[in-house]
């Protein structure tokens, strides 16, 4: 019977010469001697392979499940870093091309302009087609102008958008609907900033030009007009796409009847961060923000520093009926959009002086209560206000 253990002879001869020195009366001697050494060695045979037990699996998978929990975070924040660095980038390409455009004019593109009449655009064009030069993209901007009426509306099938998105109008965190599919126009991502108040319409046209912000309908403001000072007025900000089945309030403009025009009335249109359904809060309508890269309109184009950067955006309506029906009784509307953004905590802004700042949405905000269509003086809307006025003469301190 074989006991597992064998002797092993490994060619145990040895040959060993030694030398030795010595000195005998004057004669040097050499002895050498041959050592046979026999060494045997031992061993046991083991089998040729061993798996790993139960708990032993467990406990690996145990320390990479720990591993991964601790890894990922880390890996999480450090994209969306990058992503909120690229973000600040386009608002500051945003914010040279406004300081070339103003040098070259001595004065801001307008928010919103472009041709009047007949199958015209309607002046619904955005100021950021009138960018288009100062943002590498004088092409576009040819091809826009030399179209009949300057492309016509810029909702339209036959404006002349471009074949792909801009990245520059995209922040990187945005989550976009789906394109329109009739236009398959670009998105935007950026907005221009109106001030402390609504953009009123009547039987949805515009009503006002002087408005309390940089950019309003027909409204071309000059350097000298930011009496506030450049670095305490933003220029632009971030804004949310949003899709109706995800209803999250950051991307997406309620129209209303019968609710208040104030902050208050908008934040009762939303509810743990979604947009109540059509037919509750008094809410006819949801609109997708952002989906159409030139058009002037405000759901598209800017907003107003009224409700705090990531809350809901509203069009308030005084009715349903009438409007855009020429001849009737005027309809008010005042369209109220905020900032918002994917970013955690807070939106980017581009300041007058071109310096981009991350404002928090807890920021002070004001009076929830104060009529969005009446804004006067300093504003009511606490610092966050004060930010978008031009001149309404608040002393801000750090935000």
């Amino acid at each position: 019977m074989d006991s597992g253990f064998h002797d092993v002879d490994l060619q145990p001869t040895i040959d060993v010469v030694s030398w030795w020195l010595s000195l005998d009366y004057g004669h040097l001697s050499v002895a050498t001697s041959t050592i046979k050494l026999e060494t045997f060695m031992t061993r046991r045979n083991l089998p040729s392979s061993r798996g790993f037990t139960l708990i032993e699996l467990l406990v690996v998978i145990a320390i990479i499940t720990i591993l991964m929990s601790l890894l990922l975070p880390a890996v999480q924040r450090s994209r969306e870093a990058a992503r909120r660095t690229q973000c600040k980038n386009n608002l500051k390409q945003f914010g040279i091309a406004l300081h070339n455009y103003h040098d070259t004019h001595n004065f801001f593109p307008p928010g919103v302009g472009g041709t009047s009449g007949s199958g015209s655009n309607n002046e619904r064009l955005s100021g950021v087609v009138f960018l288009l030069p100062n943002l590498e993209q004088g092409p576009l901007w040819k091809k826009i102008r030399g179209a009949p009426l300057q492309g016509g509306s810029p909702v339209a099938v036959g404006f002349p958008h471009p074949p792909g998105d801009l990245p520059i109008m995209l922040c990187p965190s945005n989550s976009l609907p789906g394109k329109d599919p009739a236009t398959n126009s670009p998105q935007r991502a950026y907005v221009f900033s109106v001030g402390d108040g609504a953009v009123m319409f009547d039987n949805l046209i515009p009503t006002q030009s002087d408005i309390r912000g940089p950019f309003g309908w027909r409204s071309c403001r000059k350097m000298r007009d930011l009496v506030d000072g450049t670095s305490t007025t933003i220029l632009m900000s971030e804004r949310s796409g949003g899709s109706v089945s995800r209803r999250d309030q950051r991307g997406l403009m309620a129209t209303t009847v019968g609710v208040a025009f104030t902050p208050a009335g908008a934040w009762s249109t939303v509810s743990n961060g979604k947009v109540e359904p059509i037919g509750t809060a008094g809410i006819q309508s949801i609109t997708e923000m952002g989906q159409f890269w030139a058009s002037g309109e405000p759901e598209h184009n800017n907003f107003a520093t009224v409700i705090s950067p990531n809350g809901p955006s509203c069009e308030f309506r005084n009715s349903m009926s009438g409007m855009g029906i020429p001849g009737t009784p005027p309809a008010t509307s005042a369209r109220v959009l905020s900032a918002s953004s994917y970013h955690d905590g807070g939106v980017n802004v581009l300041m007058g002086d071109g310096g981009v700042r991350n404002v928090n949405e807890n920021i002070f905000a004001g009076n929830l209560n104060y009529d969005v269509s009446l804004p006067t003086g300093e504003s009511p809307y606490g610092i966050w206000g004060a930010l978008g006025t031009i001149s309404g003469d608040e002393t801000i301190g750090d935000f």
